[in-house]
Parts: C-alpha cells; structure tokens; sequence
C-alpha cells in the first residue's frame, strides 16, 4: 500500500475539523485541504494558517487565498492575497534523532503566535 500522508484543518477555538484528506504525499493532500477549507468557510477573510516548514503550504495558500481587485480598467484584474490571510511555519530542527529548536517563521501576512524556544537539557 505504501506511505500515506493525512492532513487537516482545525478550528482552534472549537477543534472542529474544517477540511481533511489522506493521500499517498503531503504535497498531494495539502492543496486538497486549503480548497476544501476555502470553500467551507465561504472565501472569509482572515484565515491564519500554521505548518511545518515544507513549501506545499506556500504555494497553495497562494493560489486558494486570493482574490481579484478592480482596477477600474478594461481587462482582467490583479489577483490579490485575501486580506488577514497569513501562513506561520514550525520548523522542528533536530540532532541526533531529538529535537533541540523549534524555529517559527512568517511566511505570509502577520505573525499569528509568539515565537517558540526550546530548551535542551544536559
């Protein structure tokens, strides 16, 4: 059968599940998840994202989250980030098989959570 990869999104304050998948990759389910979850929430505003530090949440919360401006010109208009969307990564860094840093980068909009700091004992 091979490896599977599961992946959701979650209401942080309610832990209900918005969107999940299962699949064969993370780079197969993810982009699956962030349509899912766009379309379940009605295209709102303001949907902050956390992830671990692979590109595929990147690039498809780039290509869900965004929305035309009018320019007030003839043609198509601009496609635009959604407003109050951001995406944060956890990064595990580790040695040795244990974990020694979590490293916390904003990928896009604003920070959403306060930067981790792990400590390592001995």
């Amino acid at each position: 059968m091979g490896p599977r990869w599961g992946c959701l999104s979650q209401d942080r304050a309610t832990r209900f599940v918005v969107a999940w998948g299962f699949g064969s990759s993370e780079d197969e389910v993810a982009p699956k998840v962030v349509a899912q979850t766009r379309q379940r929430t009605s295209g709102r505003r303001g949907v902050i994202w956390i992830s671990d530090g692979r590109p595929v949440y990147r690039r498809a919360v780039r290509q869900v989250y965004r929305d035309a401006q009018p320019t007030g010109k003839r043609g198509r208009p601009p496609l635009v980030l959604t407003p109050g969307v951001g995406l944060t990564q956890a990064v595990k860094r580790r040695h040795q098989g244990r974990m020694v840093r979590v490293e916390v980068r904003q990928v896009l909009g604003r920070r959403w959570i306060a930067p981790i700091r792990c400590m390592r004992n001995g």
